[in-house]
């Protein structure tokens, strides 16, 4: 198993602003990260706009814009909303990378080569008003199964039931409003068929969570199909080398958009040599459950038929949603990350997030109220207020210089360290915070047991001091264990206790430190309501 470790996030596509429900799964895999790093992991950590398709093609012709000009407005967006996060990916790409395309190109020639690729005629919904071919989603009707109007081509929202195409009832093309006629195209299949045993053996042996394992499962029952890889013009992506007017399906060319932003964070531009690095990786993706069947069948078979090295992990996790109700732009039931920085700092947010995060692939509710409390009780009440009932004993009768520690408390306070670790890297995030704050209290216990004041009132400051030097390096302890899941907040600790990045399992003595004023602040109700509103 490779000692170096390529680490991804899903593709956010490139149509639209990013949502906090976006935001779960890159402050997921923002924390493993970083936690990995902590202890000494080489890492490389990326991610990118996955920027092809007829949606994007479709909504620049609306703006009166190029589909080049949408995806790098949106780029800039995106990686903006990434930023004030605080989430640092090593590179972050696109698709449309003329690199991706070389890639691309690359491996389809290995896949012909392999004889995993073949032809076949298809009949497709097409537009004539608009002369393009619709995919499933760009025609609406009246659901076959129970009636419900204006239904996707796929699937229907009201009763939960997928079907053909060509079974929808009045079916209509939602670019031009026109019934869509029934039209034959050549196409390109991916032999997904012939790789059963393959695919099958890598969903056996990789690290994937056992109920994805068993949902993936069920697509061997009836066998795989071979997978359409073209798209017909217009189209805004890759072309397919040696055919006119034809492209490749997104859903081909956006998972190598990892091993593009992964090559650009390395610095190689030759296919060849970007292959030989990624042989070399231990290669984690960290998905939403929505695109499980593309990341844990399609993508690690096209891999393997290239001679290329499948991912050795794959971690799902579930969706957000705000107040029990889906995120919706167009109901203005919607909060961007830009949104919120505007009002709280982001440290909040991924604190919140990460304290329902679990292993699992449960999904999770951004209730306000909840956020509130969960924030101002660990943060404020346990958090902070440690280090604030401490610091000024230290400043007051010791010139801010911290003396030795009480070394029977800190063995206890320690104790855990091991287990925190291992929940980080099992990715059981909520448990992490749930060890970390067990210790917080137990810190603050120790404050109320000893008194400081009672001892500084009393003469005895010189143990006062040992108290609250006992209690500050247990705040820097906390704060560097919390640190992949607030980084903002743990830098300023960092910097003002003269830290290096890493781990403080021990404690300091003999050395001055920064006092620190209002590191976290209460959330208020209005606070709540300027984010609603």
């Amino acid at each position: 198993m490779a000692n170096k470790k390529l680490i991804t996030y899903a593709l956010p596509y490139a149509n639209g602003q990013l949502h906090l429900g976006h935001m779960l799964g890159m402050i997921q895999t923002d924390v493993y990260v970083r936690s990995l790093r902590q202890v000494g992991e080489e890492v490389t950590y990326v991610c990118g706009d996955d920027a092809h398709g007829t949606p994007i093609m479709l909504n620049a012709q609306r703006q009166g814009i190029t589909p080049e000009a949408l995806i790098k407005d949106m780029s800039a967006d995106h990686q903006q909303d990434v930023e004030s996060f605080s989430i640092h990916f090593d590179y972050y790409g696109s698709t449309h990378d003329p690199l991706n395309k070389a890639l691309v190109h690359d491996v389809y020639q290995k896949l012909v080569n392999a004889n995993m690729v073949t032809e076949g005629d298809i009949e497709q919904a097409y537009d004539e008003s608009e002369q393009m071919f619709l995919p499933d989603r760009f025609v609406k009707g009246v659901c076959p199964k129970c009636g419900a109007e204006d239904q996707y081509g796929d699937h229907c929202e009201v009763c939960g039931k997928t079907y053909a195409l060509k079974e929808l009832k009045s079916p209509q093309s939602i670019v031009s409003g026109s019934p869509p006629i029934w039209k034959k195209s050549n196409h390109v299949f991916y032999k997904l068929s012939s790789d059963q045993q393959g695919a099958k053996q890598w969903l056996e042996e990789s690290d994937v969570q056992e109920s994805i394992r068993n949902k993936l499962s069920e697509w061997f029952v009836d066998g795989l199909q071979n997978w359409d890889i073209t798209r017909d013009a217009p189209y805004f992506g890759i072309d397919i080398p040696g055919r006119e007017n034809q492209y490749f399906y997104v859903w081909l060319d956006a998972p190598f958009g990892y091993m593009t932003s992964f090559a650009r964070a390395l610095g190689l531009d030759r296919p060849e040599a970007i292959f030989a690095e990624w042989n070399q990786y231990s290669v984690q993706h960290f998905i939403g459950k929505d695109i499980v069947y593309f990341h844990g069948i399609f993508w690690p078979s096209v891999l393997k038929a290239a001679g290329l090295r499948a991912p050795e992990k794959m971690h799902v996790h579930g969706f957000v949603t705000l107040e029990a109700q889906k995120m919706s732009k167009s109901r203005g039931h919607f909060i961007s990350p830009k949104q919120f920085v505007k009002v709280l700092p982001s440290d909040l947010m991924r604190y919140y997030l990460s304290s329902r995060l679990s292993s699992g692939v449960t999904d999770i509710d951004i209730d306000w109220q909840d956020f509130k409390l969960k924030v101002n009780a660990d943060l404020v009440g346990k958090l902070a207020n440690l280090c604030s009932r401490s610091q000024g004993f230290v400043h007051k009768y010791h010139e801010g210089v911290l003396s030795e520690v009480d070394q029977e408390f800190w063995h206890q306070l320690v104790s855990t360290k091991n287990e925190i670790q291992q929940a980080y890297e099992s990715l059981n995030i909520a448990n992490v915070i749930k060890l970390i704050m067990q210790k917080c209290d137990f810190a603050n216990q120790y404050v109320d047991a000893h008194k400081p004041w009672q001892l500084a009132k009393d003469g005895q400051v010189e143990q006062a001091v040992l108290v609250s030097s006992t209690a500050l390096n247990a705040f820097r302890y906390l704060m560097s264990a919390l640190a992949p899941i607030i980084p903002d907040a743990a830098e300023v600790v960092r910097q003002g206790f003269g830290d290096q990045v890493g781990y403080c399992i021990e404690p300091i003595q003999g050395q001055k430190v920064e006092k620190f004023a209002h590191l976290f602040s209460r959330v208020a109700d209005e606070d709540i309501e300027n984010l609603i509103a």
